[in-house]
């Protein structure tokens, strides 16, 4: 639902002058924040009875310092690995496998054609 949000509006905000990446934050907060969110309190009230997240959350109590200093650097550095990993294929697939798709629909990486306004609201919005 999300991907079919982003496609629909995705048009109407590029032609707005606001990046692409706006689309995508509004899909996150119009359709994937709200399943998210309906899925939690649904699997609540058939879990508990109630429209209670307090019984379906898992790992509310605070971690041991130690435990921050180990975990910390192992998800950077898994992080960076993937990301160098990907970046390859994110390369080389729109030009070839995915190059029926429109313009549009990839994120612009320069922001010097967009408006200031556009680029707080987007910045702004992208925050939370």
């Amino acid at each position: 639902m999300a991907v079919l949000f982003y496609v629909v509006i995705a048009p109407v905000v590029v032609v707005n002058g606001f990046p692409s990446l706006f689309a995508l934050l509004l899909a996150g907060l119009f359709v994937l924040v709200p399943f998210e969110f309906g899925h939690m309190f649904r699997e609540a009230k058939r879990r508990t009875g109630r429209f209670s997240l307090w019984g379906i959350v898992p790992y509310r109590e605070k971690l041991r310092f130690r435990l921050y200093l180990l975990t910390i650097p192992v998800l950077v550095f898994f992080g960076i690995l993937i990301a160098v990993v990907l970046s390859t294929v994110d390369q080389s697939l729109p030009g070839t496998l995915l190059s029926w798709l429109p313009n549009w629909y990839y994120f612009d990486v320069v922001f010097t054609k967009y408006s200031k306004s556009a680029l707080i609201v987007t910045g702004v919005h992208g925050s939370f």
